[in-house]
Order: structure tokens, then C-alpha cells, then sequence
């Protein structure tokens, strides 16, 4: 068995997992709520049902956020684990390049 092959496989297969757990992490930041901005109400009825209805489609949003953000965590402590694992293929990727190289031709 070609032992140099092999640990060129093992790293290139840690990078490509280091490289996805990164990309999850990435796509997982918290989201940063931002309260839309007050409907304006001039005092005539129409401006009244306007703010109503800024209110009402506003409701929940903060916790919405707070839910996504939770799940956005638990995503990002999944890529860290994907992330260690890609590391490790990496390191054993290069103890078996080292060892390739150390040992005796036959």
C-alpha cells in the first residue's frame, strides 16, 4: 500500500470536512433583531388601522428572533464538532505522510 497516497487522501478528505464545518459555522450567526420602524399616525382613521396593523404584524418577531438565534447556536456547536473532526483527519493526514517518510524501504 502506497502509505504517501494515502495520507494525501486523509488530508485532502480533512480539509474538505474542515472546510463544510466552516461554511455551517458561517451560515449560522446570530441574527440581530431590529423593531421596524412606527407607523405614523396622523390622527385620521386610516392612519389609526395603519399603526394597528404595524403592531399586530410585529407581534412575536422578538421572540422569533430569539428561537432562530437558539437554533443558530446548536447549528454552530454542530459545525465546531465537524470542525475538530476535520482537524484531526488533517493531523492524522500528516502523522501518516511523517511516518511514510520516516520508515525503512524494503
Amino acid at each position: 500500500m502506497d502509505f504517501k497516497k494515502l495520507a494525501v487522501f486523509i488530508r485532502v478528505l480533512g480539509l474538505i470536512v474542515l472546510g463544510y464545518g466552516a461554511f455551517q459555522w458561517s451560515q449560522n450567526q446570530p441574527e440581530i433583531y431590529q423593531a421596524p420602524p412606527a407607523a405614523k399616525n396622523d390622527g385620521s382613521v386610516g392612519g389609526f388601522f395603519d399603526a394597528l396593523e404595524a403592531q399586530r404584524n410585529n407581534l412575536g418577531a422578538p421572540e422569533r428572533c430569539q428561537e432562530a438565534n437558539v437554533r443558530h447556536a446548536e447549528e454552530r456547536d454542530k459545525a465546531v464538532k465537524i470542525m475538530i473532526g476535520g482537524g484531526i483527519l488533517l493531523f492524522v493526514g500528516f502523522a501518516v505522510s511523517k511516518s511514510a517518510k520516516s520508515a525503512p524501504s524494503a
